[in-house]
């Protein structure tokens, strides 16, 4: 239950085996520029953790769920 109240909020739980990706790793990964990254975070359509600072970080699970419905949604 503890858990549950740390977590509140975020729509999935994070797991170990779920990488946290940087801003530019994402990027990489999607070939495209970082200030994409940016926006589709502020679309919200990319979950970010905030870790302070300035610092972003998105997890893998996240990117995934993202792809996967951009793929779904253009084949309709």
């Amino acid at each position: 239950m503890q858990n549950e109240k740390l977590y509140a909020g975020i729509t999935a739980m994070p797991t170990i085996t779920d990488e946290l990706l940087t801003r530019a790793d994402v990027a990489r990964i999607c070939k495209c520029s970082v200030l994409t990254v940016i926006r589709l975070e502020q679309a919200g359509k990319l979950e970010v953790l905030r870790l302070g600072a300035g610092s972003v970080r998105i997890r893998r699970s996240s990117l995934e769920k993202f792809l996967n419905e951009s793929i779904t949604k253009g084949k309709a």
